[in-house]
């Protein structure tokens, strides 16, 4: 199988749809004889921070010497950015030998006309089987899974998990989550196998005690993270950002948690503060608060509903004051952006807007109608190319540029700097 034919496998237009549910997955892992039921398997649900916690929890079980196949989303720079083995990105040969374990066990599905109407797996779930097979294939120690979107109906809800870490719990995807922090948080923890222990990061008094009162009543240890006088925090951190404080206090609760566990399917963790710390600080996303250039600066983050801009501005004024920006963004149409850009534009000398490249976009045009009531510079970009040439221009002029709004710009606009270069 050649890689092209691999990534068409997992991403086409078949594929490109969201499924809640887990019929599909389940029938997929039985038709691999179930990879998961041999993982020892962190889950990491929440609404924001997942990727991040994740990779630092992966990237703390490494330098402690265990061997860690991760999953996280969305894949922005193709499928293969699914998957992390011991923090590092998959080689096309391990992608490949996993799809094709992975096709040749659909082929029923993909035979038959009835069942691949009703069975035929999304992208998603496409790539969550991949994973699985490709952690077993790799023998790893521990199989860390960032959730999609969801919880309890999320693909990623599959074995006996070891862990549930729940991050920031805000309001997103209502139309699938519910339109409460209480209902949202509840399906989140309901991706906890019977009698796991939850991990709860930092979050607001309603979650924390709807987390407290669910887990009682459910019969789950409930262990909650703390930005506590001893955490600690690097300086030199790779994730500079002052919301990534929650998500790291989170993470290292959680390793505390699993190094406390008397035997996980006979390993026992051994986690001390050298491997704590080279966690934390090795840990890295892009477009997560990412200072790409300075003088003046231009920073990629990828915030991309309320409670994400109201973290980003708090970063922003603890780093640049009341310093303003050009803001090249575009967003999805089925996020709160009204809400976003209202606590945005105090920090904005002027907006480019750029339409993202999703099905669930809000185009340029739209976009700009809404911004132009903040009473500042409004201009659209065309095409990709155009925003660069434009954040060019402005850095020329010495004007400091951020982009943010939707992750999904975020590759499209770095491809077409270096396509340009």
């Amino acid at each position: 199988m050649r890689f092209a034919d691999a990534v068409q496998f997992i991403r086409n237009e078949e594929t490109n749809i969201s499924k809640p549910g887990l019929d599909r997955i389940n029938y997929c892992l039985g038709l691999l004889k179930h990879p998961e039921t041999e993982q020892r398997i962190i889950h990491v649900v929440g609404t924001n921070g997942k990727g991040s916690t994740a990779t630092m929890i992966t990237n703390t079980l490494v330098a402690a010497g265990h061997h860690v196949g991760t999953m996280i989303s969305p894949a922005l720079h193709g499928v293969t950015d699914y998957y992390r083995i011991d923090g590092k990105p998959i080689t096309q040969a391990q992608f490949i030998s996993a799809v094709e374990t992975f096709k040749s066990a659909l082929r029923p599905v993909e035979m038959n006309a009835a069942a691949k109407q009703d069975l035929n797996p999304s992208e998603f779930e496409r790539a969550v089987c991949v994973g699985l097979i490709l952690f077993k294939m790799e023998n790893c120690d521990f199989t860390v899974l960032e959730a999609g979107m969801g919880g309890v109906n999320d693909a990623t809800n599959v074995g006996q998990g070891c862990l549930t870490v729940v991050t920031k719990i805000a309001l997103d995807h209502t139309e699938y989550l519910g339109d409460t922090l209480e209902t949202i948080a509840k399906e989140k923890l309901s991706i906890a196998s019977p009698g796991e222990p939850i991990v709860m990061g930092v979050n607001s008094p309603i979650v924390t005690e709807t987390a407290t009162q669910w887990c009682k009543e459910n019969k789950h240890e409930l262990y909650l993270a703390s930005i506590a006088d001893d955490s600690f925090f690097p300086s030199d951190r790779a994730m500079i950002a002052d919301y990534q404080k929650i998500n790291i206090a989170t993470a290292q609760k959680a390793v505390e948690v699993l190094a406390a566990m008397p035997d996980i399917g006979g390993i026992t963790l051994d986690i001390d503060d050298f491997a704590m710390e080279a966690g934390i600080r090795s840990a890295n996303l892009p477009y997560r608060f990412d200072v790409r250039k300075e003088d003046p600066y231009l920073i990629f983050d990828g915030g991309h509903n309320p409670d994400c801009i109201d973290a980003l501005c708090k970063s922003l004024q603890s780093f640049s004051g009341e310093q303003k920006y050009y803001i090249v963004t575009g967003v999805l149409a089925d996020k709160d952006y009204p809400a976003m850009y209202e606590m945005l534009q105090q920090y904005a000398a002027g907006f480019v807007c750029i339409t993202p490249p999703n099905r669930r976009a809000l185009s340029a045009q739209d976009l700009s109608e809404y911004l132009r009531r903040f009473e500042k510079p409004v201009e659209i970009a065309a095409t990709y190319e155009d925003a660069v040439k434009r954040i060019k221009d402005l850095r020329r002029d010495g004007i400091p540029v951020l982009v943010t709004g939707s992750l999904y710009i975020m590759p499209e606009i770095i491809a077409a700097w270096n396509r340009a270069e």
